[in-house]
């Protein structure tokens, strides 16, 4: 797994190119993604090199780390990040709308929070995932679609090591954390993960505090490589690995 570092720069404001920009572009113009704020670095010290230098010149930025992966590493490891894509009245009246539910394999309808799926796609996960309950759903067209439960979740917080910004939701008590793209899962939810394979990861702690999240699904390796093997549609792709304590990474 290969990390990619991103300095966000922010060299442009309300009346143009902020004072010193240009000093910070004619060292660093040629690694912009975005010349304006993104500048992309392979090597996390000549990132740090280039934060420093854009201090230096009164500006601000921060870095955010990606993560690059061949598909023959996923199976191997251990957790991921997914994301369903969402839409609005994926249920209308308790029936599918097919017109929307049809484009995907697994969506999350908005109005309701419920995961919508095909038939495939519990064909190809039911027997591998245990704490499922699969719930008929008709559409409009008879179509046959599924509601899909996950029972189990993690049984403690992913960490992570440099928020950015923790803010309350809508929501009392469920808060959002921003972070430098990186999120450490823990040995036991490590455990617990191998015997679920797709669980809800329903907490953050951060700053020495736990903080209650909208809950965001977590599967293995083995599970995504199938997924995206069997040309699964309806989640947000590349997956965002989660890092174990022992990886370099997450220090």
């Amino acid at each position: 797994m290969q990390p990619n570092y991103e300095l966000n720069a922010e060299l442009f404001g309300p009346q143009g190119w902020r004072k010193n920009a240009d000093r910070f572009l004619a060292r660093y113009g040629s690694l912009a993604i975005d010349e304006r704020t993104i500048y992309g670095f392979r090597n996390k010290a000549v990132a740090l090199e280039a934060l420093q230098f854009l201090q230096e010149l009164g500006l601000e930025g921060n870095l955010q780390i990606s993560f690059e992966y061949a598909e023959g590493e996923i199976a191997e490891y251990p957790a991921f990040s997914l994301v369903a894509f969402g839409e609005y009245d994926v249920i209308i009246n308790g029936q599918v709308n097919s017109k929307v539910a049809s484009q995907y394999d697994i969506v999350k309808d908005y109005n309701s929070e419920a995961l919508v799926t095909s038939l495939r796609f519990k064909t190809l996960v039911e027997g591998e995932v245990p704490g499922t309950v699969w719930k008929p759903l008709r559409s409009r067209d008879g179509n046959q679609y599924l509601r899909l439960e996950i029972l189990n979740s993690l049984p403690e917080p992913v960490y992570i090591p440099e928020p950015r910004e923790i803010t309350e939701s809508v929501i009392p008590g469920v808060f959002s954390v921003s972070t430098d793209g990186r999120y450490i899962i823990t040995p036991q939810n490590l455990v617990a993960l191998q015997a679920y394979q797709l669980a809800y990861s329903m907490a953050y702690l951060a700053n020495g505090s736990v903080y209650t999240k909208v809950p965001s699904l977590v599967a293995t390796g083995k599970i995504l490589h199938r997924l995206i093997t069997n040309h699964i549609t309806g989640f947000d792709l590349p997956a965002h690995p989660l890092l174990t304590e022992d990886n370099p990474l997450s220090r």
